[in-house]
């Protein structure tokens, strides 16, 4: 699985062998500074172009939003769940929660920003 900064980087990740790719989903990922995609039209192409090589397309949406945002990280999955990654990389149990309750066929991988700081979170 190799990082896919942009689109150049992810075709070069998938011409050298690696077998998935990771990108960030726009405003909403902790790479969002070193994320070259920052359209849910540039993620269209990305998955679409890795899924016509026979790899797999993982999406970061791994923030952990402050209350007033998670409304709209709500609102915006919805529509990169639709492009059919393989799955979502996230890390708030929150959203995770969430993501298995409105769309329970997205496969999940935990981030390895996830954490537990309370008893409530365990």
């Amino acid at each position: 699985v190799s990082h896919a900064g942009n689109m150049e980087k992810l075709k070069y990740a998938l011409a050298f062998g690696a077998d998935a790719v990771y990108a960030g989903q726009p405003m909403f990922s902790l790479m969002d500074r070193d994320n070259g995609f920052k359209g849910i039209k540039q993620i269209e192409e990305a998955v679409s172009y890795t899924h016509s090589q026979g790899k797999k397309f993982f999406l970061t949406s791994n923030i952990f939003p402050h209350n007033n945002k998670i409304e709209a990280f709500q609102n915006s999955l919805k529509y990169f769940i639709a492009l059919k990654p393989d799955a979502l990389i996230m890390s708030d149990q929150g959203r995770i929660y969430y993501v298995n309750e409105k769309f329970p066929e997205q496969e999940i991988h935990l981030s390895v920003q996830a954490n537990c700081t309370n008893w409530s979170t365990a």
